[in-house]
């Protein structure tokens, strides 16, 4: 047991609208136990799973803590790898239902420790309250669509098939130092994340995970798409390998492009978040490969290309945050109505109940 904390997302506010990767939440066929928890806005969710992670942390436990895009204060899961349990918010938008219910999936419900009699002279409130948050993810979405089509404007106004394969190139070349050239007898398994979302806090990125899960790190600059291009090389080679990877896709192309790659065995991260750590193994400057004139002739849209990018995305983030604001008047109405003190005790109960079977 080595005690490490560290966190990712598995949800993204997208141009799609809300993408998940909740279902790559844990390998349920080594899992030991997933709990999968119901119940409603405000009904201790959130708070019931940092209990028990707080229990079985202090126990020396690895712990993989899920944060919601939409809120990142807010947990929508925790993943215990060196024991195969996990627990998972299993709500709308990113609702988990089992595939192995009982025999490894088991529901909890937090609706046992609401007053629902308390409730019902909040009826219209709630309804009311649920209706308004909801729809200003509409207008976020419309924003994040728009950016995420001028995002790929950007990078096909300069990137070329020479810029690429140099990219390429450069990749697998750190690729047979990191990994060697034989392919392993079984390839290396993958886990999806988001390490960087978009949130009513704005665009932000989890740096601190970076150095909790890699001792080596390599800064590449996500010039134009060609970050990408590296990224899904080294994806490919350490997989051929035998490694299991971490990959993180971009929340403006959740299914396209990566934006970082962890090879937990080897303690080797690849990132394009700039200063995650002070000072990476190496730093890589992907614009060398780029066409220097191509780049001059396309400068004045480029800027605009970006201004635009960056003003949608501004609003974007405020329909967010409203959205959020609005979604915390809806948990407050329920707050008066949760016994939170059993809602406690019965984590707690729960968590050294896993420690006695699985420790």
């Amino acid at each position: 047991m080595n005690g490490r904390t560290y966190c990712f997302f598995l949800g993204a506010n997208s141009p799609s609208g809300f993408f998940s990767y909740y279902d790559d939440l844990i390998d349920l066929g080594r899992a030991s136990a997933v709990y999968v928890i119901k119940g409603g806005p405000g009904t201790g969710k959130s708070g019931f799973m940092r209990r028990v992670a707080r229990v079985l942390t202090a126990r020396g436990l690895e712990c993989e803590y899920i944060l919601c895009s939409s809120d990142p204060d807010s947990l929508d899961g925790a993943v215990f790898p060196e024991i195969g349990v996990a627990f998972v918010d299993g709500t709308s938008p990113h609702v988990v239902e089992p595939q192995y219910a009982y025999a490894v999936e088991r529901y909890l419900h937090t609706g046992a420790f609401v007053d629902t009699e308390a409730l019902e002279p909040l009826r219209g409130d709630i309804v009311a309250a649920t209706d308004a948050y909801r729809s200003f993810y509409s207008g976020a979405y419309r924003c994040i669509r728009a950016a995420g089509e001028i995002e790929r404007s950007i990078d096909r106004a300069v990137i070329t098939a020479d810029a690429t394969a140099r990219a390429i190139r450069r990749a697998q070349g750190i690729a047979r130092r990191e990994f060697g050239t034989k392919a392993a007898s079984a390839p290396g398994r993958e886990k999806r994340r988001f390490l960087t979302a978009n949130s009513p806090k704005g665009v932000i990125t989890l740096e601190a995970t970076v150095p909790a899960l890699a001792s080596k790190v390599y800064e590449i600059q996500p010039t134009y798409g060609l970050g990408s291009e590296m990224l899904h090389t080294l994806r490919t080679s350490a997989l051929r390998a035998g490694f299991d990877v971490i990959s993180c896709f971009a929340p403006l192309d959740p299914e396209g492009t990566l934006a970082h790659l962890f090879v937990p065995e080897l303690g080797l991260a690849f990132t394009t978040c700039a200063g995650a750590v002070a000072d990476p193994y190496r730093r890589i400057h992907p614009e060398g490969y780029l066409d220097r004139d191509l780049l001059a002739a396309n400068k004045q849209k480029l800027k605009f290309l970006r201004r635009t990018r960056d003003a949608l995305m501004e609003d974007a983030v405020a329909d967010l945050a409203e959205a959020k604001r609005r979604h915390d008047g809806l948990e407050a109405l329920y707050h008066d109505a949760v016994d939170f003190d059993g809602l406690t005790q019965f984590a707690d109960e729960l968590a050294e109940s896993i420690i006695k079977k699985y420790l």
